[in-house]
């Protein structure tokens, strides 16, 4: 100080808040110093509830660092340090990293702290509302489940009431049918009066000639001039003879369209044989295919009984070789059974030596020998025993592994047969059929066609016939008429 006095000490010895702070070799994300262990004041952490002071605003980023300046008392003088963190109460941002003593915002490195003082932020609820967040997870999973049973209930609902629409949409199906066939019945009908409502204007049209002409005939009659001279007559001659032309060019169109027709008809005669014996074909194929069908499965059941034969008889020869192996078992035991007796005669044989010492020499040898005989002979029965044995159990196992082979392959072939008897038999069917009924079809709809045509070629020769006759009759009346003047 300028007046001399000596600054008292106001930090404690044993301050809690002083504590010795070692500088990084490196920038931390928490904590920086500049200088080498200073002691540092770290402000006490205010724990606050951010629940109403949380805030997006960007002033709050107008805090920076602050430095304290140890006092003279301290050791370190007048040394500067950076605070590691600095805890604001009411801030959610209370964690202040420092920034360098260069910093171009602080005019030197005892610069005071800056602290905002601005409002309160608001709340977190409010902050992650206006956000589109979920601030009450209960009410958010009732409001989802409350959801999911209303959609379950409607999914409910629509499966129950799909029979329902089903029916009505055969219902609907069958009224359109029905109206699609009374469109068709219209149109004929339709058709058949444009075709009678232009017969009816074309007869129309000559009866009004013809009555123009016999009006004019008449006037010219009245006037007194002759036939010969009489335009009403020629033009009655002219118009006959242009009805007639036209009648018979009708008639040849007729009878091009008649024999066009028949030709017709004897092509589609010909196609409904041709498909005819194409049907009588496909049965036959059918026919055969279910004849190739049985003899498959007689060939198959037969193979079968075969293969059951021959299994039956596999099993008859383990069940002759289990046998064998049993008689072979019984042979070891009988074998250590006379090993055991061996070992007693040979434990005996000292004291049957002490006890019959009068006893002949060579009748105790012989007897010795045809026990030494015997045991030889025990000895190898039991070694075929054994020989066989073995045999016996390789060809078993081989057997076995044969067995459970032919099985399988059985068990395949079954399968495979019977796959492609019905994969054929079935598209051979689906297919002949659906060929056969289709040209059935197209066959009835051609010569039906062919016969409509054939009744309205002769209604219409029919009538050409009678308008000829009409404009005959005609004509010579007006000759008889034009002779007798």
């Amino acid at each position: 100080m300028e007046d001399g006095r000596e600054t008292p000490n106001l930090l404690p010895d044993h301050n809690p808040f002083l504590e010795s702070q070692h500088a990084p070799p490196q920038e931390d994300q928490h904590i920086f110093a500049e200088a080498v262990s200073p002691k540092v004041y770290i402000a006490p952490r205010v724990m606050t509830n951010h629940e109403d002071s949380f805030s997006l605003d960007s002033r709050i980023d107008s805090i920076e660092d602050a430095r304290i300046i140890s006092l003279p008392d301290s050791p370190r003088g007048s040394q500067d340090v950076g605070l590691s963190r600095l805890r604001v109460p009411g801030s959610p941002r209370a964690f202040v990293h420092p920034r360098t003593s260069g910093s171009p915002r602080f005019g030197s490195p005892t610069s005071p702290v800056l602290i905002d003082t601005t409002a309160p932020f608001e709340s977190v609820k409010d902050a992650v509302s206006k956000f589109g967040g979920i601030t009450d997870w209960k009410a958010h999973k009732i409001q989802t489940i409350e959801r999911r049973k209303t959609v379950d209930q409607d999914l409910e609902k629509i499966q129950e009431d799909m029979p329902e629409y089903k029916k009505q949409a055969v219902v609907a199906e069958e009224a359109k049918e029905q109206v699609v066939m009374e469109l068709e019945r219209t149109r004929s009908i339709v058709e058949k009066l444009k075709f009678e409502l232009e017969k009816a204007e074309k007869e129309e049209q000559q009866a009004k000639q013809d009555s123009d002409l016999a009006k004019l005939r008449v006037e010219e009659m009245e006037q007194g001039i002759a036939d010969e001279s009489s335009v009403a007559a020629k033009a009655q001659i002219q118009v006959a003879k242009e009805r007639h032309s036209s009648a018979v060019s009708e008639l040849r169109n007729l009878r091009e369209e008649i024999e066009t027709r028949r030709k017709q008809m004897t092509d589609l005669t010909i196609e409904v044989i041709a498909t005819k014996q194409l049907l009588e074909s496909a049965q036959a194929a059918h026919l055969e295919a279910e004849e190739k069908k049985f003899d498959a499965a007689m060939a198959r059941d037969q193979d079968l009984y075969n293969r059951e034969k021959e299994l039956k008889m596999v099993e008859e020869e383990i069940e002759r070789l289990r046998q064998e192996i049993h008689a072979a078992d019984d042979v070891k035991i009988k074998l250590e059974t006379a090993s055991v007796l061996q070992q007693d005669l040979r434990a005996e044989i000292p004291a049957y030596n002490d006890s019959n010492d009068k006893r002949n020499n060579s009748d105790i040898q012989a007897a010795v020998d045809s026990a030494r005989k015997e045991l030889e002979e025990v000895k190898s029965n039991i070694e075929k025993a054994n020989s066989e044995v073995k045999t016996l159990k390789i060809i078993v196992g081989s057997l076995q592994s044969e067995l459970e082979r032919e099985n399988k392959d059985l068990s395949e072939t079954k399968y495979r047969e019977e796959l492609s008897v019905q994969r054929n038999s079935e598209e051979a069917r689906e297919e002949g059929c659906k060929e056969i009924a289709k040209k059935l079809q197209e066959a009835k709809k051609e010569a039906e066609e062919a016969k409509s045509l054939a009744l309205a070629a002769r209604e219409a020769l029919r009538k050409a016939k009678e308008e000829s006759d009409e404009a005959r009759t005609g004509v010579t009346a007006i000759e008889k008429g034009n002779g007798s003047c």
